[in-house]
């Protein structure tokens, strides 16, 4: 895992921003546009900036395919929280779990 960039916009429209099955979750409760990733990876990078912490990529081994994100966020309503968002074909792997396991540990 690595922390989230500006360049992986793309991907995260591709696997979680692109997907109602995703989104129903989170933010606007359905798929939204690419404009919107790319804002919400800048969102991850100022996070990154002001905490030294935040949501990270995910990518498969094997392929380095963009899976999800993970990761810490500070929000100014309920504080420090965790948050994932993983993609349909990637759910159900333990992703959400390992990614909060290596947060907790400082990685």
């Amino acid at each position: 895992m690595e922390p989230i960039r500006r360049g992986d916009s793309d991907d995260l429209f591709e696997a979680v921003v692109g997907q109602d099955s995703v989104m129903r979750w989170l933010a606007t409760g359905r798929a939204d546009s690419r404009s919107a990733a790319r804002g919400m990876c800048d969102n991850h990078v100022a996070h990154w900036t002001r905490h030294g912490y935040g949501d990270f990529a995910v990518r498969d081994a094997a392929t380095n395919a963009f899976l999800g994100r993970v990761g810490l966020r500070n929000r100014a309503e309920y504080g420090v929280d965790l948050g994932f968002a993983v993609h349909p074909r990637a759910q159900g792997r333990g992703i959400a779990g390992d990614g909060a396991c290596q947060c907790d540990q400082g990685r």
